[in-house]
């Protein structure tokens, strides 16, 4: 797959899909038996002590949005959305550190940032689209696939950013 491919697979999710930010997804459809699998393997995040539970806003999501975290976007591209063979082409199951443990070609300069190059921070993960954005899966803002600003490039209006 091509980054431009990869880009134009996660544009397609955002623009044809309802989406929703949940931990350790990789865009399978939001019913209740689902829901509840993953609030079993992930208590701490779909169930916290410290704040309300997260799960009554995934459980009134209508059955067809699709789930995803933020590396589990970019799985669920090359595992083949949305008809995903897990660890399918050549990726096995991988969270944002250890891609990022095992990427070879990794810099600091954004002056030469290809399309379809990944974006990694501590604990999170998105994808260069161009034009100084990014498309990702995040819990922060509006909780979805989105397309935001890549601040290391600048600020855009109406996007919000990361750097």
């Amino acid at each position: 797959m091509t980054g431009q491919e990869l880009v134009d697979k996660c544009l397609e999710i955002k623009n044809k899909y309802s989406t929703k930010y949940a931990k350790g997804t990789f865009g399978q459809c939001a019913t209740p038996s689902f829901i509840y699998g993953k609030a079993k393997q992930y208590p701490e995040w779909y169930t916290p002590k410290d704040k309300p539970s997260r799960l009554p806003v995934l459980l009134a999501l209508p059955d067809d949005t699709r789930l995803f975290d933020c590396v589990g976007l970019i799985k669920g591209v090359i595992w083949g959305f949305p008809n995903i063979v897990y660890t399918s082409n050549g990726m096995r199951d991988m969270n944002d550190q250890t891609i990022w443990e095992k990427a070879t070609d990794k810099s600091l300069d954004f002056s030469n940032i290809q399309i379809g190059e990944l974006l990694w921070l501590q604990g999170h993960v998105g994808v260069y689209i161009g034009d100084g954005k990014a498309i990702e899966c995040t819990g922060s803002w509006e909780g979805r696939v989105m397309i935001t600003a890549v601040e290391n490039i600048g600020k855009q209006p109406g996007l919000h950013g990361r750097k």
